[in-house]
């Protein structure tokens, strides 16, 4: 039987209680160990790439509902204390909002020119550039 969500949340919020500022930061590779008592090297690629989700919906759970804002640069983890430790994130947000914008942009190109229409009388995948 899998842990709890909040059981997950309670021993994150006291792991990251010892990883505040990016000077302190923990390795990928020891938050997974930490999470999950097994080293991720050790695991079927499957399996690593469930728990890999599982703990990054769990970093953004404790950023949503608590004080403790993990962010992730380079291999480390930590807790930000200041807004040149958070610029990474911002910066992160930023990018992933460009795309999220661009894919609204070609949705809405799609529907404009009933896309799917051509799409299902051709039936094969017409790629724009």
């Amino acid at each position: 039987m899998g842990r709890k969500k909040s059981d997950f949340i309670e021993k994150a919020i006291v792991l990251f209680s010892e990883h505040i500022g990016e000077e302190k930061g923990i390795s990928s590779r020891d938050l997974f160990k930490e999470a999950y008592d097994v080293f991720p090297e050790t695991l079927p690629k499957y399996e690593l790439f469930f728990k890999v989700i599982c703990l990054q919906r769990a970093l953004n759970y404790l950023r949503r509902k608590t004080y403790a804002f993990v962010v992730h640069k380079g291999d480390k983890y930590f807790v930000v204390t200041n807004k040149e430790e958070a610029q990474d994130y911002v910066n992160k947000l930023n990018s992933t909002k460009k795309k999220i914008d661009y894919m609204l942009k070609r949705l809405d190109e799609a529907i404009d020119e009933k896309f799917y229409i051509k799409l299902k009388k051709k039936k094969v995948l017409v790629v724009n550039n």
